[in-house]
């Protein structure tokens, strides 16, 4: 990739939402506290607000949650934003809290925003995001390509930096982001648009960190920059503001940002208020956009940071999986002191049971490999004698073996070490099933 390289913004793109918002609000065309259904009178819940749907505190459930009984009544009904309150099934899925009350991170927010702005607008939402924000910020390399229209139409996604999805911390090779047919599906099922629609370069959304104080009024920026209160008060957990996350420390000023995934890509923009400094990371691999970006900010504003290592614990299930016990042991002891790895008790545990029970949301295929899994489990226990979570977890895994006496024996070390609720639980039921033997 190179700075020209198109990469999908993901959830950045609920940026451009969120911006429209308050530029309509900064005409007195919306208000934040007013009920939804002020504009979208269908809207099913009255107690939902703008302000709600910008902070992710309305308790609205996920698309599949919300539309889910009518596409399995109608498989080929497609969810657009044209149709989206249409399509509601009776009866309604119920708030995952009171709007105010909890904060759950959902994409189906801002396609009520996009909605809104339409009809507050009376422009479909690509054309107002185009008119009011990417031509005035100068963003000539953006545009608007929403998830659907990338499987619907894959000549558009030509130039567009490939994906790679690793379902595993040590999944080698990985799967091609647009080629997992589940994902497919599932867009071109949920064709919904405001939360993830635009694609575009790094210099772009420079450009719109740079411009962002002429798209927005001073009043609406001050109140996107300010971490939200929850309807006790509170400030949001997540310190969220509009839409914007909030942070920063001392040492290097008030940090506002926004990170975007898809599937097998992930992106972060962060923009410094007091020092007018920008920092955007594409990344199309599983690495830690977010801490390659704070590094950045860090690093710009003269403070140390620890250079990133490789993954002993990756490099050893490969090893494992690839070329046996003996050599991935070996291969791990050559490598313990090396200073250009890092070995992670945690990441290797967290192995241990993609290993044990891969989660599949995607629908790959995955397979257990249990084996492996208390290899894994082992080594951790061997490499660190005084976790009580590495004896947890073997003890775990050996149940799943049937190895009962081996697992009461683990089970007891770890809650010499921890006496945890957790581990007391799951001994209690081997004795008592041992007993019934």
């Amino acid at each position: 990739m190179t700075v020209s390289t198109e990469f999908p913004y993901a959830s950045i793109s609920k940026l451009f939402t969120a911006t429209a918002i308050l530029q309509l609000e900064s005409r007195g065309l919306v208000n934040l506290d007013a009920s939804v259904t002020r504009y979208l009178p269908q809207f099913p819940y009255s107690e939902v607000t703008a302000r709600h749907l910008l902070n992710h505190t309305s308790g609205l459930p996920s698309m599949s949650a919300m539309f889910g009984q009518r596409s399995g009544e109608t498989p080929d009904h497609v969810i657009t934003n044209a149709n989206a309150l249409a399509s509601l099934p009776e009866p309604r899925s119920p708030l995952l809290h009171e709007p105010g009350a909890g904060a759950n991170y959902e994409n189906l927010n801002f396609a009520v925003l996009a909605l809104i702005i339409e009809t507050v607008s009376g422009e479909n939402y690509p054309d107002y995001i185009a008119a009011h924000i990417l031509h005035p910020a100068g963003m000539t390399q953006t545009r608007y390509l929403p998830l659907f229209q990338r499987y619907e139409e894959p000549g558009r996604t030509v130039g567009l930096a490939q994906g790679y999805y690793f379902p595993t911390g040590f999944a080698d090779p990985p799967f091609v982001g647009s080629d997992i047919p589940y994902a497919r599906q599932f867009w071109m099922r949920y064709a919904l648009t405001g939360f993830g629609d635009y694609v575009g370069t790094l210099r772009d959304l420079v450009r719109f960190a740079d411009a962002y104080d002429e798209l927005v009024p001073q009043a609406q920026r001050a109140a996107a920059f300010r971490v939200s209160r929850m309807g006790d008060g509170s400030l949001h957990p997540n310190r969220i503001g509009l839409s914007w996350y909030i942070g920063g420390d001392e040492a290097r000023g008030t940090l506002v940002f926004h990170a975007g995934g898809s599937i097998g890509s992930s992106c972060i923009l962060v923009h410094n208020l007091e020092r007018d400094q920008t920092v955007v990371v594409f990344s199309n691999s599983p690495e830690d956009v977010n801490r390659l970006a704070f590094d950045v900010t860090r690093m710009i504003n003269g403070q140390a940071v620890e250079t990133p290592r490789r993954s002993l614990a990756r490099d050893y299930v490969r090893r494992l999986l690839a070329r046996g016990e003996e050599s991935a042991l070996a291969y791990l002891r050559s490598h313990l002191d090396s200073p250009d790895y890092v070995l992670d008790e945690d990441e290797l545990n967290i192995m241990g049971y993609e290993l044990m029970a891969p989660a599949d949301p995607l629908k790959l295929g995955l397979t257990s490999d249990l084996a492996a899994a208390l290899t894994v489990f082992k080594t951790n226990l061997d490499l660190h004698p005084q976790s009580w979570n590495a004896f947890d977890s073997y003890g775990e895994a050996l149940v799943k073996s049937g190895r009962t006496d081996e697992a009461i024996a683990m089970y007891r070390k770890s809650l010499e070490l921890n006496n945890n609720p957790g581990g007391r639980a799951a001994l209690e039921a081997l004795l008592t099933k041992s007993q019934l033997q």
